[in-house]
């Protein structure tokens, strides 16, 4: 395990770095990602970088962690909408190069995407860099504590506190979706390099526990401590803890 300790107005320039000599070192790399409020400049940091040194960014894919169901792609809420937005516009990725469990309906065979979505990752020969966030409970992707370790895509009810956490991404609790659709934490591990970022005080807690702590599925992020590649980019906020 590596973790970086960065001021905050270095943090996305690094997570930035770490994607962008991976697709320099394969251009058909296969790219991981995760939306939420820590990742908003990293994902807008790499769409420059990308651009800025005119990299071929034809032949790398992406797949995304997780995505409500019952919320549109053209939703403002969605997760596919804030990375199209933050991302796939900004660099004109064409639609074979997205990977997502965009636009899912209660009324479909849920489990059956799961399944097409593993199997694709498959086909791409696995993900080369998977990047994360991470809960105030410790959930990675919506994976909530108690998810088994050898999980695989799978749906999920989310967790209220993980609810309550997105109610000024969708006005009220009400508006928060209860379901959702996530890569498993079996998944997630198969990765070849795990990067799991954090910022601020609020998160300081539970990197703590996830680091340092026992591996257990009542932290979901604990089991990142058993990969051989994990690297962890923290501002000074989120590491104080890890500090002491």
């Amino acid at each position: 395990m590596e973790i970086l300790i960065l001021e905050e107005n270095k943090f996305d320039d690094k997570a930035a770095e770490i994607a962008l000599t991976q697709i320099k070192n394969k251009p058909n790399s296969t790219i991981g990602f995760a939306t939420g409020n820590t990742t908003v400049g990293f994902h807008k940091r790499l769409a420059e970088k990308l651009l800025d040194e005119k990299v071929d960014i034809s032949t790398f894919s992406t797949f995304n962690l997780d995505e409500y169901v019952g919320v549109s792609s053209q939703n403002q809420s969605s997760c596919y909408y804030r990375m199209e937005e933050q991302f796939f516009k900004p660099l004109k990725l064409r639609k074979d190069q997205i990977n997502f469990l965009n636009d899912l309906s209660e009324h479909e065979d849920l489990q059956q995407r799961c399944i097409q979505f593993d199997k694709k990752i498959e086909e791409c020969g696995g993900i080369d860099i998977q990047f994360l966030g991470i809960g105030l409970n410790g959930h990675i992707g919506f994976n909530e504590p108690g998810t088994a370790f050898e999980t695989n895509t799978h749906v999920v009810d989310i967790d209220l506190n993980t609810r309550e956490s997105k109610i000024s991404v969708f006005g009220s609790l009400d508006n928060v979706p209860k379901q959702g659709v996530t890569m498993g934490i079996k998944s997630i591990m198969m990765a070849q390099k795990i990067v799991l970022l954090a910022k601020g005080e609020s998160k300081a807690e539970i990197i703590f526990k996830s680091l340092t702590g026992p591996a257990t599925k009542d932290i979901p992020a604990s089991v990142l401590q058993l990969h051989p590649n994990l690297v962890v980019i923290l501002d000074k906020a989120a590491a104080q803890k890890i500090n002491q």
